[in-house]
């Protein structure tokens, strides 16, 4: 069996993240207790994820790609494990966080929790890996979530799901 490339459109992640279950609505709050609908109407240190164009990996360089579990997934994180970044895009910029933490079990050079952090936002990941024999070097990221902080106190949770996968 040829092993999983991330270089493409990576469709087959796409059906294994249908096959995950239903979309789940993103959790929008505010540190300092205001409600949910004033973060999501574009108040000031928001934050959103938009969607991260396709990637092309190096040879041997392992990726984390995250989509939305929502109607519509989007793409909205790629990280890296060398180097270890994770790629998201605010705003129409596209930018590379470096990683400021991780924990747990390596899996394909990825952790069940890391965080990526810059001095506007900090971001922290949690995902649950399952191997499976269909993927050569990679893994199915079923269930997981990205939370974001602003500097502002601006925070959202976006439930995802992807897989970890690794160019030969």
């Amino acid at each position: 069996m040829k092993a999983l490339s991330l270089s493409g459109c990576l469709g087959g992640a796409l059906l294994a993240l249908a096959a995950c279950g239903g979309g789940a609505a993103v959790d929008q709050s505010r540190t300092d207790g205001a409600p949910a609908a004033a973060a999501a109407s574009g108040q000031p240190g928001e934050v959103r994820l938009l969607e991260v164009p396709p990637q092309r990996l190096k040879s041997g360089q392992c990726a984390l790609a995250l989509w939305s579990r929502a109607a519509k997934p989007e793409r909205v994180m790629m990280a890296f494990s060398d180097p270890a970044v994770a790629r998201v895009r605010f705003a129409e910029r596209t930018e590379d966080l470096p990683q400021t933490g991780r924990e747990g079990r390596q899996v394909f050079g990825h952790y069940p929790l890391q965080s990526y952090a810059n001095e506007k936002v900090t971001l922290t990941v949690r995902v649950d890996f399952e191997p499976r024999d269909q993927l050569i070097g990679g893994a199915i990221a079923r269930n997981g979530t990205i939370e974001i902080v602003s500097v502002s106190g601006w925070s959202a949770t976006v439930p995802v799901g992807g897989i970890v996968a690794c160019e030969p």
